[in-house]
C-alpha cells in the first residue's frame, strides 16, 4: 500500500481514518485498478514479501474499509449509509491518486 509515494497523509475524522496519497497504488502497470491488495495474501512478483499486505490487514480488523480513486467510489467493506463518511460527493469526481477511508472497531485503538 502506497508503494512508492513521495507524499502521504494521515487524518483522523469524525472516526474515520483517511489515508491519502497523490499516487494511485492500486493502479497496475497497464493502467488497471486492481482491488487485489483488499483480498489476497499472494506475493506480488518483485516485491517484499508481504509488503504489500497492510489493505488484506485493514479489510480483516476493520468495520468499514472505502477507497475512492479516479475509478470512482468504491466500498470494500462495510459501507457509509450512517453519512458520516468525511468525503463530499461532489469531490469525488475530481480525485487525484488514492484516499483510503478505514473506521476500526473501538476495541482496536491506535495512538
Amino acid at each position: 500500500m502506497i508503494f512508492g509515494s513521495l507524499a502521504i497523509s494521515i487524518e483522523r475524522i469524525n472516526g474515520w481514518w483517511k489515508i491519502s496519497s497523490e499516487l494511485d497504488w492500486l493502479q497496475t502497470d497497464d493502467g488497471h485498478i486492481s482491488y487485489d491488495e483488499f483480498y489476497s495474501l499472494v506475493p506480488i512478483l518483485g516485491k517484499e514479501l508481504f509488503r504489500d499486505k497492510a489493505g488484506v490487514l485493514l479489510n480483516a480488523f476493520s468495520i468499514f474499509l472505502v477507497t475512492v480513486g479516479t475509478d470512482g467510489l468504491k466500498v470494500i467493506k462495510g459501507g457509509y449509509e450512517t453519512g458520516d463518511l468525511p468525503l463530499d460527493h461532489n469531490h469525488i469526481k475530481d480525485v487525484i491518486g488514492r484516499k483510503l477511508f478505514v473506521k476500526l472497531p473501538a476495541e482496536i485503538v491506535i495512538t
